[in-house]
């Protein structure tokens, strides 16, 4: 389990099997300075994300979700 503190009052908790998107958390680890995670994707894709990322919601998925709604992107041209 990583505990990260985001402020004063706010913690984000990563444990193994917590999820975050379409990302379920395998294991924590640190990386050169920096802290990752290992998780699996819903897609059954498994990737290396960093941890700052993931606690703030900035990765959701593998690259799967990006993906499927760039098909869907119409920009008023439908």
């Amino acid at each position: 389990m990583y505990i990260h503190q985001m402020s004063l009052r706010s913690f984000v908790i990563v444990e193994s099997g917590k999820r975050f998107g379409r990302l379920v958390a395998l294991r924590v680890f640190r990386e050169g300075g920096s802290t990752r995670v290992f998780v699996l994707c819903a897609c059954g894709t498994s990737v290396t994300v960093f941890y700052n990322n993931l606690a703030h919601g900035r990765t959701k998925s593998c690259g799967c979700l990006r993906r499927e709604t760039k098909n869907k992107l119409t920009h008023g041209l439908s």
